[in-house]
């Protein structure tokens, strides 16, 4: 997950299973961050989903269309 992410970053989570429990960890911030090695250990089990979240980019506001008199 180190080498897809990117500078708009806003949060990871990691969801592990063992037998028909689920363990999940997530946090606001980079994969470098929410990610350390004492959390990826205290989940148990052997099979795990990652994501990667972004926001969206800033963008101006919408303009308002002039309108037009009759």
């Amino acid at each position: 997950m180190l080498l897809l992410q990117h500078r708009g970053q806003d949060a990871a989570g990691i969801v592990t299973q063992e037998g028909r429990k689920f363990f999940m960890h997530k946090a606001k911030g980079m994969v470098k961050d929410v990610f350390r090695t004492r959390n990826m250990r205290a989940l148990p089990g052997t099979v795990g989903l990652g994501s990667a979240a972004t926001r969206p980019p800033e963008m101006p506001p919408a303009r308002k269309k002039p309108s037009r008199s009759t």
